[in-house]
């Protein structure tokens, strides 16, 4: 297998993961969250620091730490969730929509402007290396032996990230399906049913649209009747 083929096959896999949590976010949740990769960022900024030793100048960044890459990783995947968590109580408690992505669109160009102007922290713009072929002197493997093992590494973490979301998926199915079966079970039996749910969606919806009228002619200094009656929607004349 030549070089070029295991190099595609394993950024392949490590997009597709990436890919599988963009879909869990913009797909399933549907937030429109434009800070995802700042959060991936996060995480791989935290693993080199955790494993490439310390700076030697002129690089500077902090911690410098060599962990062993499990455990690096781990730490990693727990700081770049506590940056989430924080970007989320903060555009999630108010903010939905195109709202909500604007925010996180400002936090993750936060991110890029204090990783590269502030040099201390991950050495600027001039970023880090140092992590070479990690965990491969556990199993004695050379620099030939190892890509093929990164890659299948990388493959099976793709396939069983996929089977997961693949069988959450298929349950969230099933508990839809359920949840349609038994509505439209209910109408069959009682065909009244379903005049009483359109009739209270109308209600509802008059009541709604009736107040933000009410609230628009305040504004402009129009309103005039106060406390208007709604009145039944089936009653009413169109």
């Amino acid at each position: 297998m030549s070089g070029y083929v295991v190099s595609i096959s394993t950024e392949g896999a490590i997009f597709g993961i990436m890919a599988l949590g963009l879909n869990v976010i913009w797909g399933w949740s549907g937030d429109f969250d434009l800070a995802y990769y700042g959060y991936v960022a996060v995480g791989a900024y935290m693993t080199l620091v955790l494993t490439i030793g310390p700076a030697t100048a002129p690089a500077h960044y902090i911690l410098g730490l060599q962990l062993p890459y499990p455990l690096a990783v781990l730490i990693a995947v727990i700081t770049a969730m506590a940056v989430g968590l924080v970007v989320g109580l903060i555009a999630l408690r108010h903010l939905r929509g195109i709202y909500f992505s604007i925010v996180t669109l400002g936090a993750v160009y936060v991110m890029y402007v204090i990783a590269g102007q502030y040099v201390p922290l991950f050495d600027g713009y001039n970023g880090l290396s140092g992590l070479f072929n990690p965990m491969a002197d556990w199993f004695g493997l050379d620099y030939q032996a190892y890509q093929y093992f990164f890659m299948g590494l990388c493959l099976v973490m793709f396939a069983l990230v996929f089977l997961l979301m693949w069988r959450i998926s298929g349950s969230r199915s099933r508990s839809l399906g359920s949840r349609h079966s038994a509505t439209r079970r209910c109408v069959t039996r009682d065909p009244l049913l379903l005049v009483e749910i359109v009739i209270e969606a109308c209600q509802f919806k008059l009541q709604v649209s009736d107040e933000e009228l009410n609230d628009l002619e305040e504004k402009a200094g129009q309103h005039e009747h106060h406390n208007r009656p709604r009145g039944d929607p089936l009653e009413m004349d169109f």
